[in-house]
Parts: C-alpha cells; structure tokens; sequence
C-alpha cells in the first residue's frame, strides 16, 4: 500500500511522501513531545528551515514514546509558519487511545508470549512469529483508503489479526521494545529494577512499511510482513543489503 501523508499549512496543503519503560510506553502528552500550540499541538523539535526534516524529527519522537501508532496512522498533520509540525486534539486523543489501549495488552500478554527468564536474543523471533501467526494480510485494504488508515496501528494486530504492513511494523515494534530484560542476565525478567529494552523504529518508504531494531550499536531491518507472506522466509529478519537492494525498500524518509 502506498504510504502518504497530507501536511496542512495556514492557507496551504502540501502533499509529501514521506528504552521505554516495562509497565507502559510514555504516550503523546506524557512524555513532553508536543505542546498546545494555537489550538493545536506542536512536536517539540529543534526547527529547521526545512520542512519535510522537521516533520521527520517530529515522527522520530513521536515513534519513540509510542510505538503503537505513528504519522502514517493519521491522514492530516498541520505545518506553521515557523516550521513547526502539529497535530489537532482529534488525533491527539486517537494516538493517546491506541496507545493505552496497546499498552493495556501488552501487559495482559507479553509475560505469557515472551516468558520470564527467555534469554533475550530470542525476543525478536519470538515476537516475530507470534505476529506472523497473529495476522493475515488484507489485500482488499490495498484499493480502500479508509480501511488502510484504520490499519495503521499494533492494536489491529492484537485486536483484529488482520491488517497491511504497517500493521505487521507496528506491532511487532510494540511488543519488541516492551519486553525487559535484565542486564546482568541479559535473560527476560519482568520484575528487574533497572531493565534495558530493545529500540524499535517504524520504516516505510512510498510502497512499503517494516521495523528497524537497535542491535549492537547498529540498527538492523525487519520486515515481518514478507517473512510471513513468503512462508517465513528468514531472510527477511535483520535483512541483508542483498535483500534491501529490492526497491520496496528504497528511498527511506525517516531519521533514525
């Protein structure tokens, strides 16, 4: 599906292709990365010139404190005209509900997906092939705009298993970033003080969306999507350059 955003100036519209804590992610509000902003909600980001780097800062942390939902999830983000980038209370209120709702599930679930003591380098290929059971891909999504925004969250994996490849992204991103591990054990452990999570980004390109994971001082991609549409192909978790050489994945407009 292609992946497009509508920024809204004052008087313009600009068409553009564009270690969290164990008991919940930060959220919108709680995490500081907007402010109330002439009735709307600027992204707290250092502003540019340059628009389209404003807007993918602002994506940046948003995708940091929730990732559960993104920029992709809403069809319009406002543009001042100092640079700044801002959503209104409408989808405020809709990322904040996904993400709460996301974060109520995770808590109800991951314990039982990812077990207490797993050692952690099993995390992601657990996670992975618990989405690619979870979901089915709807191909009908692909020609209805509406429906493929309804898809454009983790919740629709946990809640409906059925979604786009956004869908696969987010929900993978959520429960990989949520699972603690204890650093001393580096085995799973949801009752550690001080636990260290896995770093996820959501990564899309005009054609098609996947995660990024901060591993070992490098960030490596993973496109459960087509590892579970092309019969759990492993290739397609932490991809080569081989791999990525496909051009679904080119021209990335994302700042890591």
């Amino acid at each position: 599906m292609r992946l497009s955003k509508m920024i809204m100036g004052l008087g313009l519209a600009v068409s553009m292709t564009l270690s969290i804590g164990f008991s919940s992610f930060a959220g919108v509000l709680d995490a500081g990365i907007v402010s109330s902003c002439n009735g709307k909600y600027a992204f707290n980001v250092d502003k540019t010139k340059d628009l389209a780097q404003n807007y993918y800062q602002a994506e940046k942390v948003l995708n940091s404190a929730c990732p559960a939902v993104g920029m992709t999830t809403m069809e319009t983000v406002y543009s001042g005209g100092d640079g700044s980038v801002m959503i209104d209370g409408q989808n405020l209120n809709m990322l904040e509900s996904i993400q709460n709702q996301t974060d109520e599930w995770l808590a109800a679930n991951m314990a039982v997906i990812v077990p207490q003591g797993t050692p952690s380098d099993r995390i992601i290929p657990i996670c992975a092939d618990w989405v690619a059971d979870r979901m089915t891909y709807d191909y009908s999504a692909n020609s209805n705009k509406a429906l493929g925004r309804a898809y454009q969250s983790a919740l629709s994996c946990f809640t409906l298993g059925t979604g786009l490849c956004a869908t696969y992204a987010y929900a993978f991103n959520s429960m990989v970033s949520y699972v603690p591990v204890n650093p001393e054990t580096g085995t799973v452990d949801y009752t550690a003080a001080n636990p260290t999570h896995l770093q996820t980004r959501f990564v899309y390109t005009s054609r098609h969306a996947w995660s990024a994971v901060y591993e070992n001082g490098a960030w490596h991609h993973y496109d459960v999507c087509s590892y579970d549409l092309m019969n759990r192909d492993s290739r397609y978790l932490d991809m080569t350059s081989g791999i990525m050489s496909d051009a679904k994945y080119s021209n990335i407009s994302i700042v890591f």
